[in-house]
């Protein structure tokens, strides 16, 4: 009966330790954490750990009531195995002792019939027994803590951290970096507060704070950072991490960084420097591969340290970025920005997509009047708005449901400058869908986008706003959507769109375009002379490129085989089934990005034209002939580059910054980098370009 009796309790026990996690490590704590709606208790009685996981508006009284009911299980528990041993019986005639459990708040006992948020919140004390806990509310932790695999001279870096009820902004960062012996031990002679010794490294204290700019006397040191982690003035145990590998040496200088040489101060007041980017998400690397990238080039952590000196040696006064990740923005971007000076917001794509699109300014230079997030796919359904561009889609069952499972997203946001009170720019940011096949979607999208900014400026009446519309449009410079933007019009079947060459090219508006090759009519630069910056070395491996990219042709044209090909496929797709845009949408979400356009091949330059495509009477349903308009007077500040994006499958121009040519003015373009930089190992991304997109940069002026 006895050993069946200790049988029952040991599986209980075993059944409580599978639950048990969390526990302080000092015996005479409770930590107390109260997490979505639930308080989870966490102590050790006896050497045993106990965890319970209550509701937060329940009675305190419960709760305790269940921890007096485990303690009692346990106590019986252990005068059995006692008696079983010492063959005894004191203990036994005990073993139905009642023990006393409750809170204290200071020196009186709490009230219990108060719900757990507010009693665990009040107590300072848990008694069981003979034991007082010191209760431990919300206690900060640091649950994960880690340093870059790859960390490189003059780059920002930051730790990679779990936090448990701690905030980033109240923890304390201090970092050290690796001495040799002597230098520690000289250190130490001199009473220096500055030095540590662990794990038998001599650890010199070089900067506090949540960033670090690595400089060039890291080279070859080991970086440590000890974190400590605190929320509203409430403090947690440190915990330090070190870095895996040294501090490398770099290239004298990266593709970028010659870039810069045309960005070495802010603009005046009377001018902003704009900049538009595609920073390529996390997920779309480990999606596509990118086979020719080595291993450091795809690493995330590497990435984001390239980015963030690149972004910050631009010295823009307005950034816009997309294929932004949610943790990126909130770890990286903002802290990192906001302490050099910039405000950010972002805007994530609808659906279960974790990017998004990111719109920073400097704080010194603008204030934000207002701010808009549109879900394209929702803001189509406000009558009041887009009644017009609604019917003209209404009929065509699969340009609508095409379009409406879209999550595409349109940041707007009205910046007023500091010194120029009356003044307002309107600065757009979007990110197009990329599934080559569908230019119909694109063009729509941008005109719902045009539609808003339009219907933003007539209900706040302002009318004089510069309009600055940045994105990846994933268009080529001769589709139908930058063919809407720049000519305010586009007369088309809206189911029809097809893209046929054209011998002759189309005279574009090029304002301050400057030339891959030859980078010296760039005006407005602030610089006495023209700059020549230092040659580029990239690595002996990195020169093994494909022939392919060796020799990017300056003129290009669409090959008519591929034409034909485009037009076959667009032409059946026309006619196919619904079932056919559940494959196609599946198919967009598993390759996203730029290679979703990547059956063009180049040839000699020449122009594109948009043409109606007669369909049949079933699929010409609706507005035949319709045409989408928009008064915004748009020009493409940055011209037409040979190409922004530049990958293993895609060579091709889908970036661009368009502005009000009415009301603004291009003075300043940043040359493209040179295309021996781009190919340097095979395309982007590299160890040298932390994205497969190169940055726009433009300088813009009131023309008033």
């Amino acid at each position: 009966m006895l050993i069946s009796r200790t049988l029952v309790l040991n599986r209980i026990v075993k059944f409580l330790c599978r639950h048990a996690g969390g526990i302080s490590e000092n015996a005479q704590t409770v930590k107390v954490l109260n997490i979505k709606d639930k308080i989870n208790i966490y102590f050790r009685y006896n050497d045993f750990p106990f965890k319970l996981e209550r509701p937060i508006t329940e009675s305190v009284n419960i709760t305790l009531s269940h921890i007096k009911r485990r303690a009692e299980l346990h106590h019986k528990k252990e005068l059995i195995k006692q008696y079983y041993f010492a063959d005894g019986e004191s203990e036994v005639k005990n073993s139905d002792k009642e023990i006393d459990v409750y809170l204290k708040q200071n020196d009186s006992i709490l009230n219990a019939n108060i719900p757990n948020c507010e009693a665990w919140a009040q107590s300072s004390k848990l008694v069981i027994g003979d034991i007082v806990y010191e209760v431990n509310y919300n206690p900060p932790t640091v649950k994960s803590l880690n340093l870059p695999d790859f960390m490189i001279c003059g780059c920002p870096i930051r730790p990679h951290f779990i936090f448990e009820c701690a905030s980033m902004t109240d923890s304390v960062f201090k970092w050290y970096r690796s001495v040799s012996e002597e230098i520690g031990k000289k250190l130490l002679n001199e009473n220096s507060t500055e030095i540590v010794i662990e794990n038998e490294r001599y650890w010199e204290k070089i900067h506090e704070g949540y960033m670090y700019i690595i400089c060039t006397s890291d080279i070859g040191c080991f970086l440590k950072v000890v974190c400590s982690p605190k929320l509203n003035g409430r403090s947690g145990p440190d915990c330090s991490v070190e870095s895996k590998t040294v501090v490398e040496v770099v290239p004298n200088k990266f593709p970028f960084e010659e870039r810069q040489e045309y960005t070495r101060t802010f603009c005046d007041n009377l001018s902003m420097r704009c900049l538009s980017y595609n920073v390529l998400a996390k997920m779309y690397v480990e999606q596509q591969k990118y086979p020719y990238a080595s291993e450091k080039a795809r690493n995330t952590y590497y990435r984001k340290q390239l980015l963030l000196k690149e972004l910050l040696g631009y010295k823009s006064d307005i950034i816009c970025l997309q294929e932004v990740e949610d943790r990126v923005f909130e770890r990286d971007l903002e802290p990192i920005l906001n302490s050099n000076g910039y405000i950010g917001f972002y805007t994530k794509k609808g659906g279960h997509r974790y990017e998004g699109v990111a719109t920073f300014f400097r704080s010194s230079k603008f204030k934000c009047k207002r701010k808009y997030d549109v879900l394209l796919n929702r803001i189509i359904k406000e009558k009041h708005i887009y009644e017009d561009l609604y019917a003209k889609i209404a009929g065509n069952c699969k340009d609508l449901n095409k379009l409406l499972s879209q999550h595409t997203v349109l940041q707007l946001v009205s910046l007023e400058p500091v010194d120029q009170s009356g003044s307002e720019v309107l600065v757009a940011n979007t990110h197009l869908y990329s599934n080559k096949d569908s230019p119909e979607v694109r063009l729509l999208q941008t005109a719902i986008c045009t539609y808003f900014i339009e219907h933003v400026v007539k209900i706040k009446n302002i009318q004089g706003a510069g309009v600055i519309f940045c994105g990846d449009f994933n268009s080529l410079p001769d589709s139908p959507t930058y063919n809407f933007l720049m000519s305010s019009k586009q007369e088309c079947n809206i189911n029809g769109i097809i893209l046929i060459s054209k011998q002759k090219s189309r005279k574009m508006k090029l304002k301050s375009v400057v030339s891959l090759q030859n980078p010296t009519p760039v005006r407005g630069c602030n610089l006495q002379e023209q700059v020549t910056p230092p040659p580029f070395r990239p690595q002996s491996h990195s020169m093994e490129a494909l022939e392919v990219f060796h020799n990017l042709p300056s003129d290009t044209e669409f090959d008519e085989s591929s034409l034909s090909e485009a037009v076959d496929v667009m032409t059946a797709k026309s006619s196919s089934s619904a079932n056919t845009d559940i494959d196609e949408e599946k198919d967009d979400v598993s390759v996203p990005g730029p290679s979703r356009i990547s059956k063009v091949t180049w040839k000699n330059k020449a122009s594109v034209k948009i043409r109606n495509i007669p369909f049949t009477e079933q699929n010409s349903v609706g507005n035949v002939g319709s045409s989408l308009k928009h008064n915004l007077c748009l020009d493409s500040a940055c011209g037409v580059p040979e190409y922004t994006n530049y990958t293993g499958d895609f060579i091709g121009c889908l970036d661009y910054i368009f502005y009000s040519s009415d009301i603004l003015k291009v003075t300043d373009v940043v040359p493209m980098p040179k295309h021996e930089h781009v190919i340097a190992q095979v395309g982007l991304p590299s160890e040298y370009f932390p994205s497969d997109h190169i940055a726009l940069i433009c300088t813009l002026q009131w023309k008033k």
